[in-house]
């Protein structure tokens, strides 16, 4: 029997690299996808969601790269990159789930 559990961002992709069932996944999105989101999420005028999401952004990456060795971002820390904006936020949850599924198969 497999365990499993996800840990969202905090470096993971570089502090379980060693694991050989550690399973990597970066989602991107182009920026009017993701501004719409952010002002759906937090009920915000088009100026405050980008700002907002360029801040948290911002803040992702310095966290990343101070602590890790890789790029935040860089596709070759991840199995997987998927950008939501082309496939939807459902469709890519759909898209991750298989291939989390492939994975365990292996």
């Amino acid at each position: 029997e497999k365990l499993s559990f996800v840990i969202v961002g905090r470096c993971a992709e570089y502090i379980l690299r060693d694991n050989p069932n550690m399973l990597s996944v970066f989602i991107l999105g182009d920026i009017e996808s993701k501004k719409a989101r952010v002002m759906e999420k937090y009920d915000l005028d088009a100026k405050s969601a980008l700002n907002r999401m360029k801040k948290e952004d911002k803040m992702r990456k310095t966290y990343h790269n101070f602590y890790a060795d890789g790029k935040w971002g860089d596709s070759r820390s991840y199995d997987l990159c998927v950008n939501s904006s082309t496939l939807g936020v459902a469709q890519t949850l759909e898209t991750i789930i298989s291939y989390v599924d492939a994975f365990m198969e292996k």
